[in-house]
């Protein structure tokens, strides 16, 4: 039971026009319908739009209906019957109203502030403080799961302590608190929400003479220390639309990181949960106030790609070098400097 009635109920979806209809058999006789669509007024917490999936359905009917894009909701209710979910719809178009009866095995919904990518950092904000100090109690020798020492350059090295409390196949909190030394005393401490708080063990050397350590407060986004000044700038990004009941959604999860300091431009390798091996190029010139917005080098090899193996391998004078599939392809520094400037 992942459907939660009570807040659906909260919620008057009266005027909601849909904005994406998408069926499709699962198995046997059983269908899966999604819909997508926005409320036709502002709800709580300025949610603006909602996406349901109806799961394992036999109305073979139903199962056939035309595409439901632009229809607007009249009605619409969900109750528990036995073990099935029970879904009515009244939906009206400009000259014709029909209602729409099924019963599924499994109902799921979220519902968005917003659609699309979000660029927002979410560090420092009151929701990110939130979903920190939540998970603050795990800091206790009972949650204590391992601690190990990376080293790092020039006499530095990073002490990472992970924290768990989980129940079964769930997790309740998790911090890893990490800790940089030189020579052995501590000189910064940072707490990262996932295992990736000391993922990098070499120093940025930039093209303005300082050095910069990279690391993780979280799974997605980066964040850069200043070795000698100890300033830092976190980046922690909104993400994809997400429910509105969480702080953060999808977005790249970076793994590798390479710069060239030639063009201050910077590659990030990595992924999209369950998706091929991808990378990212930004702007760098301004380590501690970058530019959140990323280029998908997929994007110039091949526009409608659904999605390559595509990895790092170096950069060349004025150009960048990957691999797509293991063949190896070359993109000019130009081309790539003006893809950013309009992504």
């Amino acid at each position: 039971m992942n459907f939660d009635l009570e807040t659906f109920h909260k919620f008057d979806f009266t005027g909601s026009q849909i904005t994406a209809h998408n069926i499709w058999q699962s198995q046997g006789t059983l269908y899966n319908l999604n819909l997508e669509g926005s409320f036709e007024k502002e709800q709580y917490e300025n949610c603006r739009f909602w996406c349901f999936w109806f799961k394992h359905f036999e109305n073979q009917g139903d199962a056939n209906i035309a595409d439901l894009t632009g229809n607007r909701i009249s009605f619409l209710d969900i109750c528990l019957e036995g073990e099935l979910f029970l879904v009515k719809m009244i939906l009206e178009t400009n000259d014709d109203t029909r209602e729409i009866v099924f019963r599924c095995r499994e109902v799921r919904v979220n519902y968005y502030r917003y659609t699309g990518m979000s660029y927002r950092n979410l560090y420092g904000t009151e929701d990110y403080q939130k979903f920190i100090d939540k998970q603050r109690y795990v800091l206790d020798k009972k949650y204590f799961v391992n601690q190990e020492e990376i080293a790092l350059p020039d006499g530095y090295s990073v002490e990472t302590a992970l924290y768990n409390d989980s129940a079964k196949y769930a997790f309740k909190a998790r911090l890893q608190k990490c800790i940089l030394k030189k020579s052995g005393k501590t000189i910064y401490e940072y707490l990262c929400t996932y295992y990736h708080g000391a993922r990098f063990k070499d120093f940025i050397l930039h093209s303005n003479g300082r050095r910069y350590f990279p690391f993780h407060v979280d799974l997605y986004g980066i964040s850069y220390l200043d070795i000698d000044s100890l300033e830092a700038y976190h980046y922690v990004p909104e993400g994809y639309a997400h429910d509105f009941n969480y702080p953060f959604g999808e977005s790249f999860i970076i793994t590798n990181i390479y710069y060239d300091k030639n063009t201050d431009l910077i590659a990030y390798g990595g992924c999209y949960w369950a998706g091929p091996s991808d990378v990212m190029v930004g702007d760098f010139s301004e380590p501690l106030n970058f530019n959140p917005k990323l280029f998908d080098i997929s994007k110039i090899l091949d526009p409608d790609s659904e999605g390559y193996e595509i990895d790092f391998k170096q950069w060349q004078d004025d150009k960048l070098v990957v691999t797509v599939e293991g063949e190896e392809k070359k993109i000019s520094v130009e081309e790539i400097i003006k893809a950013i400037k309009y992504a």
